[in-house]
């Protein structure tokens, strides 16, 4: 979705922007279209990684003169500009939600993607903070998810259901982890 409305806007600016957009699946690929951008003579850069590792490509951009701002995720570069939600309040609402839906006893699963830097480290605090505080009874348990991704999350889940007879909800950070998710419940008829 980000992608394809950050596209619209390019359009409609396309009388005065001239724009490439990239896609990526991991750091590897996003680094070299950051030198393709470079090389192309870029101005500017926004970067929006699902992943950490970015810091030195976008320094190099930086450090060449090149308006980089990060989308989303924190990118630990002198001089970026950033655009992002507020993740750790994601992560309140996540366990206000499932308190309201469960109570205050019950076992959770957490799916967080570490790779994922700061998005995953402010949604967990807020999440697990929370639920310290209004619901110190809860069983959390954290099963690592290796990408936002829906076959990641249907692949996670699945062991998940695997080792848990019981679940009474489950703090996904991600729509595509969440999808990932919900069909391996669906499949395993849970």
């Amino acid at each position: 979705g980000v992608a394809y409305y950050a596209e619209q806007r390019c359009k409609e600016l396309s009388d005065t922007v001239d724009y490439k957009l990239y896609t990526s699946n991991n750091a590897e690929e996003m680094t070299s279209q950051i030198d393709d951008l470079k090389s192309w003579g870029a101005e500017a850069i926004v970067a929006f990684p699902q992943w950490e590792g970015m810091e030195v490509p976008v320094q190099n951009a930086i450090a060449q003169g090149i308006v980089c701002v990060a989308f989303d995720m924190d990118i630990a570069a002198e001089g970026i500009y950033k655009v992002t939600g507020d993740n750790e309040s994601m992560g309140v609402a996540g366990a206000k939600y499932i308190v309201d839906k469960i109570g205050t006893e019950g076992t959770v699963v957490a799916l967080p993607v570490p790779t994922s830097g700061s998005v995953s480290e402010l949604r967990m605090k807020g999440f697990t903070e929370t639920m310290k505080e209004i619901a110190p009874n809860v069983k959390i348990v954290e099963y690592a998810n290796p990408n936002f991704t829906i076959q990641d999350g249907m692949t996670v889940m699945a062991d998940v259901l695997t080792a848990n007879a019981k679940i009474d909800a489950v703090f996904s950070l991600d729509d595509e982890t969440s999808l990932g998710a919900l069909q391996a419940m669906e499949d395993a008829g849970r």
